[in-house]
């Protein structure tokens, strides 16, 4: 018989993974649901910064990775978790940046304000 843990372990990460796509979910349908969001192009027109945005600045990030840390745990693999170490370092020390110079030159103060007032994750 499965000792507590056991079980324990699987479903917690079976909740981040739920709650993780979730959250990436909700961050998606504001951007698509925000007034005018998207040009034909696919860039932004607005800044959004309601629903999760306004809780961190990559709330997409934030649920993918918290999926991956749940299926990592659920899994039980020392591998995957280390992988999704080594995605978030190269999102928080690469990606994001760069992402974030971007929204600084298309948004400017806009966007300068809504960095100071919230918070890169969560």
């Amino acid at each position: 018989m499965a000792g507590a843990a056991e079980l324990l372990v699987p479903a917690a990460g079976a909740a981040l993974v739920l709650a993780g796509l979730g959250w990436s979910a909700w961050a998606a349908w504001c951007l698509v649901r925000a007034p005018v969001a998207l040009t034909p192009a696919g860039g932004l027109r607005v800044l959004v910064d309601h629903g999760p945005f306004a809780v961190g600045r990559h709330p997409i990030y934030l649920g993918a990775l918290l999926a991956l840390l749940g299926a990592a745990l659920a899994a039980a693999s020392i591998a995957a978790l280390l992988a999704v170490a080594v995605l978030f370092a190269a999102l928080h020390g690469h990606v994001v940046p760069r992402e974030e110079a971007q929204l600084r030159r298309q948004y400017g103060g806009w966007y300068s304000d809504y960095a100071a007032e919230t918070p890169r994750w969560f």
